[in-house]
């Protein structure tokens, strides 16, 4: 006899030395949770138990529980064995007895259905989010822009906090324009240094894996140059540097990115 002894729970190797116990009396306790080992030891031999007055935690993993008491067991008091009020609905405060085991399982399907649903749900939101990323940045700029209204965007950090001053994204057949146009109009700003501007993949540091490299550049730079044409669109290394450009943008919250239209490209390029 265990009863009025206001226990929480059994260990499941209590009646492991005892297994020729044939009544137990745990009533009057606060067992919400009964482990199904503890009583397979001395299931061979128990012929009469006393749960009530417990609160009994009536879910699928008690199914066990409810087929023992509606077996061959005397169940002593069994009105008085009822579920929890934490319980699943409706076996809230319901007696043992009267409850048929499989409804237990039964009563949680619509619970595990409706969260394994959601779940569902989100992953396809964030898949379809992740893939239209770009899109809906461009859709939330221009939400902004018609409540705001378009002002002149200000860097917070000072050019002297980089270690270059622009990096240049493009494909090896725009360097004749980089060599023509761009790099004559840096070379004539005050403060150029060959050192801090990279205008193609032969000025990335050394040492490095290629990506890597560009990477390092990337967080490094005061701006970044994105020379757009045709065959950049169909060159998958601008494609990559492209991406990291905008990642590296998405990461910082920074706005250094400057795009340079060197032709008129159509949609469906």
């Amino acid at each position: 006899m265990i009863r009025n002894n206001a226990l929480l729970y059994i260990d499941n190797a209590l009646f492991a030395k005892t297994q020729m116990i044939t009544s137990i009396d745990l009533a009057r306790n606060q067992l919400s949770v009964f482990n199904q080992t503890t009583f397979s030891q001395i299931s061979t031999t128990l012929s009469s138990v006393d749960l009530s007055q417990n609160p009994i935690e009536c879910s699928c993993k008690s199914q066990w529980l409810i087929k023992m008491l509606r077996g061959a067991i005397d169940v002593q008091n069994g009105k008085e064995t009822t579920c929890s009020s934490s319980s699943p609905k409706p076996f809230g405060g319901e007696a043992l007895e009267f409850i048929q085991p499989n409804d237990l399982c039964t009563a949680n399907f619509p619970v595990y259905f409706s969260t394994g649903f959601s779940i569902v749900i989100v992953v396809i939101i964030i898949v379809i989010a992740y893939h239209f990323r770009w899109q809906l940045r461009y859709k939330l700029f221009l939400l902004r822009l018609a409540i705001l209204g378009y002002r002149e965007i200000l860097d917070e950090n000072d050019r002297e906090e980089y270690d270059f001053d622009i990096y240049v994204i493009s494909t090896e057949d725009d360097e004749n324009w980089i060599q023509d146009q761009l790099k004559p109009y840096f070379q004539g700003l005050p403060y150029y240094k060959r050192s801090r501007n990279v205008f193609t993949d032969d000025d990335l540091p050394i040492g490095m894996h290629r990506t890597e490299a560009v990477d390092h550049v990337l967080t490094r730079s005061f701006k970044i140059l994105v020379l757009l044409s045709k065959a950049a669109c169909a060159d998958d290394w601008f494609l990559t540097c492209f991406r990291m450009a905008m990642d590296q943008v998405a990461d910082t919250q920074t706005e250094n990115i400057v795009l340079v239209f060197l032709e008129n490209i159509e949609e469906d390029v």
